[in-house]
């Protein structure tokens, strides 16, 4: 696997609430989507990626919502030392802009953007906090391009054993969210 001081940054905070002795459960989803692709879509009619046309395991914002609502019901005695791993599927860019332009009927665009042009707009950022952490996702970024990522493009869907119903595609999302659009 590929070490990145993205992940070493969530590791060490997991470490530390492991050693703290509290109940715990670390949700670790991979790629997120959801509303925030919409309006971009629905303006330009085009989804900008930062992957370039790496695959990636993507999975759904509400799907994490009710993943970590469940897991705060049920509780730690049902849910406590536990690791939970989110990716309802592995799609590239060009394959997600596909989905879209099926699901809307016009052509939905992808634009393949690099870690570069992210580090960019990263190295603009004011907060010193915020933009070390924001480089290090560049950097994992870059790993995932040069394909040194494979753990990212897996299926491992606790959605499924959590809420006993499979995670959110982003073909059911685009019909969902542009419904009004079709």
């Amino acid at each position: 696997m590929a070490s990145t001081h993205h992940f070493s940054w969530h590791q060490l905070i997991e470490t530390y609430i492991k050693a703290s002795g509290i109940a715990w459960t670390h949700l670790h989803p991979n790629v997120i989507y959801g509303d925030a692709w919409a309006a971009p879509i629905r303006e330009t009619g085009t989804l900008t990626g930062w992957w370039q046309e790496a695959p990636q395991g993507y999975v759904h914002t509400a799907d994490i919502a009710a993943v970590a609502a469940e897991v705060l019901r049920e509780g730690p005695s049902q849910h406590g030392g536990a690791d939970y791993w989110l990716s309802t599927e592995v799609l590239t860019g060009p394959q997600i802009a596909d989905i879209l332009t099926d699901v809307l009927g016009r052509e939905i665009t992808y634009t393949s953007m690099g870690p570069d042009d992210l580090a960019d707009g990263v190295a603009k950022i004011p907060s010193a906090a915020e933009r070390l952490y924001m480089q290090s996702a560049v950097q994992t970024m870059r790993q995932a391009v040069a394909g040194n990522m494979k753990f990212q493009n897996v299926v491992r869907d606790d959605v499924q054993t959590i809420l006993g119903r499979p995670g959110v595609t982003v073909r059911e999302w685009a019909r969902q969210t542009f419904a009004d659009a079709t």
